[in-house]
């Protein structure tokens, strides 16, 4: 049994005691008055007497159940640590600053999160994208192996959902967009595509929506940055980059006006789906930061700190 189930149990027995202990005075006042008043007492005397120790008796059960229930929550705060997983190269959201220290909207929600739930977190970074999804695997092996306890700003997908659970909802999802070279005129049918493996603009959105594709000429990468993709598109190694249209990093680059649903819900957290119920507390808390203004500010000051615009959910 934890600390807060025995805390609960005190509470109960402490609260029985004490009304047992009332219902005994109660009781007392009416059938011997000579015991607490040895003197004479009317009838309404008496009933004046048994309502006041009633009254006692709920306040102190109400002092007493306080007092617990704060303990209880104290002790919720040093129960366990968590731990979240965050990217190194998409900002505002997550990103590695100048000194390699991680930095970002996602980060930065969450710590108002943990902070509203009462719980201890860590952050950590993912140097290794597939830790939370590898869409060739389509699986998570650091989540999965609870090297992590969520993965944050994922987007659900068919997919992921069929694999993790998502909690809270923090950001509205990016399209999909196919980028090129400046000034190229592409054939996505026989183009050679370039792909990460962590995002969701994968090669299924892309089947999903019907885009006709040379399945034998993707190109996959688990490099952690896009930097690579962008490397081998200037190189001509690859034709096209399918990629969320909000990657600052091919802002110099052509983006072709189509774009692509590849996500069925919000961004949020991604969790095993074993322990879904147990991480509800994310969006308890997330929905604390929205009613307290906390979430819009962060969003709105996403510029200012982290030098992009916010597609965060509008509260």
């Amino acid at each position: 049994m934890g600390e807060s189930s025995r805390s609960a149990t005190a509470i109960s027995v402490l609260a029985l005691l004490i009304a047992t202990s009332s219902l005994v005075l109660v009781v007392l006042v009416w059938v011997r008055p000579e015991l607490i008043s040895p003197q004479s007492a009317s009838t309404a005397q008496l009933t004046t007497l048994a309502e006041q120790a009633a009254t006692d008796a709920a306040t102190q059960i109400k002092t007493m159940v306080e007092a617990l229930r704060s303990d209880i929550e104290n002790q919720a705060v040093t129960q366990r640590t968590y731990t979240f997983s965050y990217g190194i190269n998409y900002p505002p959201t997550d990103y590695l600053d100048r000194n390699g220290f991680l930095k970002g909207l996602s980060s930065d929600l969450m710590t108002e999160v943990c902070k509203a739930a009462k719980k201890n977190c860590t952050h950590v970074v993912r140097y290794n994208p597939p830790t939370c999804w590898d869409s060739l695997k389509k699986t998570g092996e650091g989540l999965q192996n609870r090297e992590v306890d969520g993965c944050v700003g994922f987007y659900r997908t068919v997919e992921r959902s069929n694999v993790f659970a998502f909690v809270g909802n923090m950001y509205e999802p990016p399209k999909g967009a196919f980028y090129t070279k400046v000034g190229a005129t592409v054939d996505i049918a026989t183009a050679k595509i370039g792909f990460r493996q962590l995002f969701y603009t994968d090669a299924t959105c892309l089947t999903r929506n019907s885009v006709t594709f040379d399945a034998d000429a993707i190109y996959e990468t688990s490099a952690p940055t896009w930097s690579e993709l962008v490397t081998k598109l200037n190189a001509s190694e690859i034709d096209v980059i399918f990629a969320p249209e909000d990657i600052g990093l091919l802002a110099n680059l052509q983006k072709l006006p189509t774009t692509y649903d590849c996500t069925i819900g919000k961004g949020g957290v991604m969790v095993r789906k074993d322990m879904k119920n147990d991480m509800m507390w994310i969006h308890e808390g997330l929905e604390k930061i929205k009613e307290s203004g906390k979430f819009q500010e962060l969003c709105d000051n996403s510029l200012r700190d982290h030098g992009g615009a916010n597609n965060c959910l509008t509260v």
